[in-house]
């Protein structure tokens, strides 16, 4: 049987300290103050274009393969919590589509597009 060398049994008991007294760490506990008091209200404002040709190698011509533009939004209320239970997370998103090259052939990805 093999015996552990001192820097050995160093080491482990260091690292049996330590998760040992990982367990002592006292968290204080989380209070929310209401409902409206703790909630929070976030948003952004996105603006996305692609445009690319590809090569049609039969006619040695670059057609346009994506071609569109679009705008984006998104709302996010998240509230506090009613009697320390209760919470609401409510998120709204919209995509307005500013441009879209129908030579493309594609449908506008970012937007809500009516192709099919």
């Amino acid at each position: 049987m093999r015996t552990f060398s001192g820097k050995r049994s160093a080491l482990a008991l260091a690292i049996a300290g330590v998760t040992a007294m990982s367990g002592l760490v006292v968290t204080p506990d989380a209070k929310a103050a209401g409902f409206i008091d703790d909630s929070t209200l976030t948003g952004g404002i996105y603006y996305w274009q692609r445009e690319r040709d590809r090569k049609d190698v039969t006619e040695d011509k670059y057609k346009t393969n994506l071609s569109h533009s679009t705008w984006n939004a998104n709302l996010d209320f998240q509230s506090g919590y009613a009697a320390d239970m209760f919470g609401l997370d409510i998120a709204a998103f919209t995509a307005i589509e500013m441009a879209e090259n129908g030579d493309s052939g594609h449908p506008n990805e970012i937007a809500f597009s009516s192709s099919k």
